[in-house]
């Protein structure tokens, strides 16, 4: 039996570290891509919901674009974070963004009351309780330390809730729980 060149063998342990290295990294992200594509996937049918529900809503164009420009970076990080063994942080950035567009939108809305039941009936704010709940599992990938807004709507005249790490609200387990419920509220139809 020939004996192996020990550069040579050098360079092949090398070679099978770094076909390793993809699917360690994909571990990584897996809960980052879990809890972003929830996110996602809740904070969709739950717009979608309060369009329906809240009869005094008037959107502007303005804001209609935000929303949608909010809503295509969601999931173009969600999709990213969940196929990818390396998503970009740029994508992640872009991802809080949205997400915290989305939020400002609804909790800066009058006409939005936050005690509304959602589509699984929980609360609101409930709802976007869970999602800044899991917002730190969706940063911690790149160790990413982006502000998530306040959920708290300030009292009218009052200087609007500053932007921070709030501590969690509920359980990860919890909020995971509730927002899979609400993404899977999307796949029900809806009673005649």
């Amino acid at each position: 039996m020939r004996a192996v060149d020990p550069s040579r063998r050098a360079a092949l342990q090398a070679v099978v570290a770094l076909l390793f290295l993809p699917s360690l990294t994909g571990c990584a992200l897996s809960a980052a891509g879990k809890s972003a594509q929830l996110i996602a996937d809740a904070l969709d049918v739950t717009w979608r919901f309060i369009v329906a529900q809240v009869p005094a809503l008037s959107i502007t164009a303005a804001t209609q674009a935000s929303m949608t420009g909010a809503f295509r970076a969601i999931h173009a990080g969600a999709w990213e974070l969940t196929t990818q063994a390396a998503a970009s942080p740029d994508a992640v950035v872009e991802y809080v963004k949205g997400v915290n567009e989305v939020l400002t939108v609804i909790v800066a809305t009058p006409a939005i009351p936050l005690d509304l039941p959602g589509p699984t009936g929980d609360p609101l704010s409930t709802i976007l309780a869970a999602v800044v709940t899991l917002m730190p599992e969706v940063e911690s990938s790149f160790k990413l330390s982006i502000p998530v807004v306040s959920t708290q709507r300030s009292a009218p005249g009052a200087p609007p809730q500053p932007a921070g790490k709030p501590a969690p609200l509920m359980s990860t387990d919890a909020a995971q729980a509730l927002l899979a419920r609400i993404a899977a509220s999307r796949k029900t139809p809806a009673p005649r």
